[in-house]
């Protein structure tokens, strides 16, 4: 940890203690009027709602629970990949919908395509602006007296005008056309060599060139043609020959730039005067490297060059030679034939505490050999975990940490007073998978069984048969299974009439098929109200597992979640019979069913065996006693305590049935918050048992 990473921590301590105060204001009112000003094509608004509800709640959830228990799918960072697509801010756009999906939540949903399309088209357009950038930047330098660089300086602008509309069909046109002029690859030289020159022909009267200049022409030319080493030759023969030329060791030094990017050996120009053999030292070049680091190593990379070979290179550490472990000198050589005249090379060095010293050496194969050397000057500093600033960091992290977490225990408890916050649920079904207990077996039981089988629940009322339907399926959209695809549809035949049983069904049915679909099917049960016969409905099923069969190469399995299944016993025998001909059509292989009920008729006048047979039973009762007692205590942990007589009170008159505990539980707790206390007595459970128990059959 740096310094300047400490000193952020007394801002961090204001963060942590602050998360409490802004936990007042639900993150769920800012994403609802960013999704309000999407509707609206409002996208700075959005961005502004958008960023508000992050700060109030920064993790992506599939099934996210609101205050009042609710739960909605809430991905903040693929709507704000979104409006910072439409805004035209690219590169953010990608940055949020790459966060988007390393959250997870959008893949479980119908916009995942969605989001990987939107980001492609993002880094495209991106891709086409730095390359715009690129070209006008090389632009830059050219000269406007060019007809080619005219063409091009034209085709920049087309450019830029098709990525600013959105046209990327003109874009690539116009950048296909800027790739194929040869003189945009050596533009950055050729501007140079023309400010050169005009420099050159402003500063005197024009004359005819001397032999000298005519070679330093020569050399230009090369230089704009690419030919650097062919540049280099000229270059270095005239500084040999002590040429007075302006600003001939600043185009060497460029062309060895030029050279060292190219990655292509320099010819170092060797010269003859008077048959006795001159060449130049040899070309060190060290990469940029760290001047203080904390590890007790460093690695130094760079290149050498020479035009008659490379001998060895050697270091100097600290005023000795660096040696290896057995006492040799470290050298080193070329790794081939190959590469006597040039190669990249890599070392470590070990440094000690404190200032460090490296020189790095190279020795040339010359007839009398030459050298180069470059000088470095490198720290090592301590380990951060040696350094006080550190353990004191450490410590004031803590203590902010512990803070932070008794504050907003503290804040989490007045919350829930204002709000007069009360979880259990009394009637309705869980839907909330952080208040279902005590059912995990049953549903891996289940899940396994599904496999080849279709499923009847069966037990008292108020058990949890609905809620065990609504966590079933909702596990069957979120696990991946090996073999199958399932898609799960709920059917509720509560108060269903024989004559609209069929009816029901298939609606039920499509509707849950519907974010599975990219259209709405054509179904005959959307035609009207009319007569729907069981013919109508074998026919619009067969249509929807046409449609559903392709969305994967598993095994597709269809899932009817079917409650109240009760109803099916005021039912004719012909109905019944009707429904047991759906499980032995030739599309059944596609289908399985879970259904629920407290009871079934067993004896059927019709010859035929009834839908039932085709069934495994499977019957559900109250949950043990450690995830009944997690059920009592686990909702209101941190704001609620339950004295351990009031639990053993609530699971006695209960019998561990998650819908009369849930009835005890919230008439306990609604009295704690009607006189302000949060300490449950078994005398709250004995004042409320009446009133909560009433009515519930036994």
């Amino acid at each position: 940890m740096t310094f300047s990473k400490i000193r952020l921590l007394p801002g961090l301590l204001v963060l942590v203690f602050s998360t409490g105060l802004c936990a007042q204001i639900d993150w769920l009112d800012y994403y609802n009027e960013a999704m309000q000003a999407i509707s609206e094509s409002d996208w700075e608004s959005a961005d502004q709602n958008l960023g508000e509800a992050l700060k109030l709640k920064r993790k992506a959830t599939f099934e996210a629970e609101t205050y009042a228990l609710q739960v909605i799918t809430y991905t903040p960072y693929y709507w704000r990949g979104i409006v910072y697509f439409n805004l035209g801010r690219y590169e953010e756009s990608v940055s949020y919908l790459t966060q988007s999906e390393n959250w997870g939540a959008i893949k479980k949903t119908p916009q995942y395509e969605t989001l990987k399309a939107t980001r492609e088209r993002a880094r495209a357009i991106l891709g086409l602006q730095r390359r715009a950038d690129s070209l006008q930047t090389r632009l830059a330098g050219g000269a406007a007296e060019s007809a080619v660089l005219k063409r091009a300086a034209t085709l920049l602008e087309d450019l830029n005008r098709a990525l600013q509309a959105g046209n990327g069909q003109a874009a690539g046109a116009a950048l296909r056309e800027l790739q194929q002029i040869p003189e945009v690859a050596s533009l950055y030289a050729v501007g140079l060599a023309l400010q050169s020159a005009a420099r050159e022909a402003n500063a005197k009267p024009v004359a005819e060139p001397n032999p000298v200049e005519i070679r330093f022409r020569q050399g230009l030319d090369n230089f704009v043609a690419g030919d650097y080493n062919a540049a280099l030759r000229i270059f270095r023969s005239l500084q040999n020959e002590g040429s007075p030329l302006p600003g001939l060791n600043n185009w060497i030094n460029r062309t060895l730039s030029e050279i060292s990017n190219s990655n292509s050996p320099p010819q170092t120009p060797v010269v003859e005067r008077d048959t006795v053999l001159q060449t130049v030292e040899p070309f060190l070049v060290l990469n940029p490297y760290p001047e203080t680091v904390r590890r007790d190593v460093v690695v130094l990379t760079g290149s050498v060059r020479d035009d008659q070979g490379i001998r060895y290179i050697e270091f100097s550490l600290n005023g000795s030679i660096h040696t290896l472990p057995n006492g040799d000198t470290l050298r080193i050589a070329p790794p081939d034939s190959q590469s006597v005249r040039g190669f990249d090379f890599s070392v470590s060095l070990p440094l000690r505490l404190g200032e460090n010293t490296i020189i790095a050496s190279v020795y040339d194969l010359d007839r009398d050999p030459h050298s180069s050397l470059r000088n470095l000057a490198l720290k090592r500093l301590p380990p951060i975990y040696r350094t006080p600033i550190f353990w004191g960091s450490i410590i004031l992290v803590l203590a902010m940490l512990l803070g932070g977490w008794g504050f907003n225990n503290w804040q989490k408890r007045r919350i829930a007073f204002v709000n007069k916050y009360n979880p259990y649920i009394a009637g309705a079904p869980v839907r909330n998978e952080k208040l279902f207990f005590g059912r995990e077996e049953l549903l891996k039981r289940i899940l396994n069984t599904l496999h080849s089988n279709s499923l009847m629940l069966h037990g008292p009322r108020r058990i949890g048969k609905t809620s065990l339907l609504h966590q079933l399926r909702r596990r069957l959209m979120e696990d991946q299974d090996d073999q199958f695809y399932f898609v799960p549809v709920y059917i509720d035949l509560q108060g269903t009439p024989e004559e609209r049983f069929f009816r029901v069904m298939m609606e039920d049915i499509a509707e849950g098929c519907e974010s599975y679909l990219q259209r709405k099917p054509d179904l005959r049960v959307f035609e009207g109200k009319g007569p729907y016969s069981p013919r109508d409905f074998n026919n619009d099923i067969r249509q929807l597992l046409d449609l559903l069969r392709p969305l994967s190469e598993k095994t597709l399995k269809l899932t009817m979640l079917i409650d109240e299944v009760d109803q099916l016993n005021t039912y004719s025998d012909h109905a019944n019979q009707k429904l047991r001909s759906i499980f032995m059509k030739t599309f059944a292989e596609n289908l399985v069913s879970v259904m629920s009920g407290s009871q079934l008729k067993k004896h059927w006048e019709s010859e035929g065996s009834p839908w039932y047979n085709f069934f495994e039973e499977i019957p559900v009762g109250g949950i043990d006693r450690d995830h009944a007692r997690g059920l009592i205590t686990e909702p209101v942990s941190g704001i609620y305590r339950y004295d351990e007589a009031a639990i053993e009170r609530i699971l006695l008159e209960s019998d561990c049935i998650p819908y009369r505990i849930q009835k005890i539980c919230v008439n306990v707790i609604a009295r704690l918050i009607h006189e302000q206390r949060r300490r449950v007595t078994e005398a709250d459970v004995e004042a409320v048992l009446e009133a909560a128990l009433a009515g519930i059959e036994t």
